[in-house]
């Protein structure tokens, strides 16, 4: 196997998410903790910490004035249905399919100000997003998909400021493995931290629920992949939907990704060392993970699909998803869903290209998904430069 190769240009720069950080979820007592882990710091983001700390004291005061308004409410949240749990690597297709069941209104998700907000957002909503949505950038930092306050957003956010254990501190320790290794599938946690995750990603999703008035859950999170298991020990009767996208789309896309979120979030100048053999590693023991683990979901609780064939005809494939798991009405969902698809029709997809070399290495890295999800290598048109993605 050839060496991994290395990039020739940087040409990330810049953050692109406004005053906003993944840190600034945090209560002032947790940030007090996440500090003691010695996260690398440096003086050219001193502006991000400040206001993450800044944030954070607000965190706490907004946090306790919630509980003791809305505890009992809270605690009394019974979820309508099991929830949906869209699963996938990172920059597989997971946010555009979350995207259109999202158009189905018997279901919420968590939005963009929840994550950000986890603490206090049943009390806070409606009036600090009236005086905040300004901030927000018009676009997702990685790519041109836009972003509200009210966007379907990832879960896992909203996990790593409520229980400080998730895979997103990589944002923070860039390679550093040992700070976040374990924090994938959840395995090698002590019980106590295990159920501790466990009751806030619970009250968390009790939240949500009351917010909507009761509606089924729909998450979306890559890391979940991982964590069938657990998701079963908590949901039983989940269903889950996994996408997968060719490996080529995915490492370009996934290293631009990285790259736009170590800028972003970092609380140091970003250190992209060893952050494609991280980020290999990481795509890896997912599938890994999920093959080890798919069987035990209940029959007929599980779909998979792939990106390309969603692409090439996105209703026919959703219909596919009502069909199998016998959810009624697709009918109306199938209206949303071509409205939102035509509001896209401008939209621009990120294009990357693969060098013949970086080509080759990533095929023999990845063959085993290659060849169990019958993506070609095309190692023949190596002669050439190869446009591998138009990655959304």
């Amino acid at each position: 196997m050839s060496e991994k190769p290395e990039n020739k240009k940087d040409k990330t720069s810049g953050s692109s998410q406004g005053p906003f950080s993944v840190w600034q979820g945090m209560t002032f007592g947790t940030w007090l903790r996440f500090l003691a882990m010695r996260p690398p710091m440096d003086w050219s983001q001193a502006f991000r910490i400040a206001l993450c700390t800044g944030c954070n004291i607000n965190n706490s005061i907004f946090g306790l004035a919630e509980r003791m308004l809305y505890g009992r409410q809270i605690q009394n949240v019974k979820f309508p249905g099991p929830p949906v749990f869209v699963l996938g690597h990172w920059r597989s297709g997971t946010t555009w399919l979350h995207n259109m069941l999202a158009e189905d209104q018997r279901f919420t998700t968590p939005n963009t100000y929840h994550v950000i907000n986890p603490h206090h957002f049943l009390l806070t909503e409606s009036t600090i997003t009236k005086f905040t949505k300004w901030m927000l950038p018009a676009t997702r930092p990685m790519d041109n998909v836009k972003v509200s306050f009210t966007s379907p957003q990832e879960d896992e956010m909203a996990l790593l400021n409520l229980t400080l254990i998730s895979p997103y501190f990589l944002l923070a320790f860039q390679g550093d493995r040992k700070h976040y290794a374990d924090f994938f599938d959840l395995e090698n946690l002590s019980e106590s931290d295990r159920e501790f995750w466990k009751r806030e990603f619970l009250y968390f999703l009790k939240k949500v629920c009351l917010k909507s008035g009761g509606k089924q859950m729909l998450l979306k999170s890559p890391t979940h992949t991982y964590r069938i298991p657990i998701l079963l020990d908590m949901f039983p009767d989940a269903y889950f939907i996994n996408i997968v996208r060719n490996p080529y789309a995915v490492y370009s896309s996934s290293v631009h990704l990285r790259k736009k979120l170590f800028v972003a979030n970092g609380l140091a100048r970003p250190n992209f060392v060893g952050m494609i053999e991280d980020m290999c590693v990481c795509y890896e023991e997912l599938f890994k993970r999920y093959h080890a683990t798919r069987h035990l979901v209940p029959k007929g609780r599980l779909y998979e699909l792939r990106y390309e064939e969603l692409e090439q005809d996105p209703v026919g494939e959703m219909r596919k998803i009502y069909e199998y798991f016998n959810w009624p009405n697709f009918e109306t969902v199938e209206n949303a869903i071509t409205k939102q698809l035509d509001s896209l029709k401008d939209f621009k997809k990120n294009e990357f290209h693969l060098d013949p070399d970086v080509q080759r290495w990533v095929y023999n890295r990845f063959q085993s998904v290659f060849e169990r999800y019958g993506y070609p290598s095309n190692l023949e048109e190596e002669s050439q430069s190869v446009q591998v993605a138009k990655a959304s």
